[in-house]
């Protein structure tokens, strides 16, 4: 009876920690998915595709820098906010309207998701890391959420976006 208790215990801890882990990936696990290496490419030939991917997914380019390697980018859109639009329309009810006279009926959260990389030589190759962070705003222009993305998927896609793009330039490449 006393030993099954000991037992008991590890196993309940070892199960928490499993779900403690799943939840949130650890910082190296996260680091590495975010991390790609290109082998016989140089700099410009990254950094271009970098910036294509970014542009072809809608990114606005806000820093670009091949010097240092760093490329900053966001994309916003806007997502109705169920609350927010409940609020108004009760209160426009109550008040036979005149709410709408005090109001810029503006109903929709702003959502943005901004990718930070940089480009850096990793011996013969060249190596890339992509951050990409979440944000939401409410039509009060308060943030309301704000959120490093960690899902490996949305890694793994952005990185196949630059390698269909390094073979897309390469192809494209006009004739010697």
């Amino acid at each position: 009876m006393k030993m099954t208790k000991p037992i008991l215990v590890a196993v309940l801890m070892a199960l928490l920690a499993g779900c403690a882990s799943s939840v949130k990936p650890p910082s190296l696990a996260l680091r590495e998915y975010q991390t790609r290496t290109y082998e016989q490419k140089s700099n410009k030939e990254i950094f271009h595709a970098v910036l294509n991917t970014l542009q072809d997914d809608g990114f606005v380019i806000d820093v670009a820098d091949i010097e240092s390697g760093l490329v900053k980018g966001n994309v916003s859109g806007t997502k109705m906010n169920a609350r927010e639009t409940l609020q108004k329309t009760a209160f426009t009810v109550l008040t036979y309207g005149v709410f709408l006279l005090f109001t810029d009926g503006n109903i929709d959260d702003l959502e943005t998701v901004s990718a930070t990389i940089t480009i850096s030589p990793y011996g013969e190759s060249m190596k890339v890391r992509t951050s990409f962070v979440y944000r939401r705003d409410n039509p009060d222009g308060e943030t309301v959420e704000h959120k490093q993305i960690t899902e490996q998927a949305v890694y793994q896609k952005f990185f196949s976006s630059i390698e269909k793009s390094i073979f897309y330039d390469e192809a494209l490449q006009p004739a010697s």
